[in-house]
């Protein structure tokens, strides 16, 4: 059997994390296909179930857009007309999210929002469409998936750093996790949506921070080198001084015993008092 994936490991689904962006009058439809995805294999997040009463309401859906693949919105008339649903667009729109539109009743297409006009719409308004309808959902959901997912993972890091005030010090890619992220960011799939400025913000910042390290490590690496090079040198100096002050004392010597040779030669009264207790130094060739 093959082994699972991380997020498998981690959650037991082997399928994406979905968000249900619905109108809590088609809360029925939202409920059903909640259990119908969940049996699919799909993580899915709901209003109803994961916003605690007290909580806000607008950051713990937020929080669970971000969290989520792939949006699912279930078009319908009173869809359509919520502010509610309107800002859930427009905060997955943000966050870079895949959206996936689903009439589930008859919709007036001038009340839908025309940003979602460019959308292929999944039909499921009857017993018969959501029939034929929940794999074609299951398929759609499941296309690009990996992608998704490190979109996802990449995006909870861009976060985090946003919110350390973009410091270059909190980024969190290694050099292998860098270029494995860029490479993934220059090969999306063509149903992919344009990465958010904070995504690409945070890739680019990233390689500047890495690109800024490699070379402080160079200029360290190179005044190391000069400072060893120099060190060398100043050796090197020193012995060839000590070298030199040898070689000027035995000089000095010979010249001494050239002059004691020649004075004993030369002296018809012989050596000075001073130096005639020393033994007579021997004539060089």
């Amino acid at each position: 059997m093959a082994q699972k994936n991380v997020l498998e490991q981690e959650s037991g689904f082997v399928g994406g994390r979905v968000f249900i962006s619905y109108s809590r009058r088609d809360n029925t439809v939202a409920e059903s296909l909640k259990d119908q995805l969940a049996e699919a294999g799909f993580e899915v997040f709901i209003d109803v179930h994961d916003i605690a009463p007290a909580e806000p309401w607008r950051e713990r859906i937020s929080a669970l857009i971000s969290k989520a693949e792939k949006i699912v919105l279930l078009i319908s008339p009173d869809f359509a007309a919520s502010e509610v649903c309107a800002w859930e667009i427009d905060e997955a729109e943000r966050l870079g999210k895949t959206l996936v539109p689903i009439e589930i009743k008859a919709t007036d297409p001038t009340s839908i929002p025309g940003r979602l006009s460019r959308l292929n719409f999944l039909q499921m308004r009857n017993a018969d469409e959501r029939a034929t309808g929940l794999p074609r959902l299951v398929e759609t959901l499941n296309t690009d998936l990996a992608w998704e997912r490190e979109r996802t993972r990449l995006d909870e890091l861009a976060a985090a750093w946003e919110a350390q005030n973009r410091d270059r010090r909190r980024l969190l890619l290694s050099e292998s996790d860098l270029r494995a992220a860029e490479q993934w960011r220059d090969t999306p799939p063509k149903s992919a949506t344009p990465l958010t400025t904070r995504q690409t913000a945070f890739l680019r910042e990233s390689r500047r921070a890495r690109s800024a390290q490699q070379q402080l490590r160079t200029y360290i690496a190179a005044g190391v080198a000069a400072a060893m090079a120099g060190l060398a040198v100043f050796v090197f100096g020193l012995k060839q001084q000590e070298a030199t002050a040898k070689l000027q004392a035995l000089q000095a010597a010979q010249e001494t015993k050239r002059q004691l040779v020649f004075m004993m030669k030369n002296c018809p009264g012989g050596l000075p008092p001073e130096l005639s207790s020393s033994p007579p130094p021997q004539e060089t060739e």
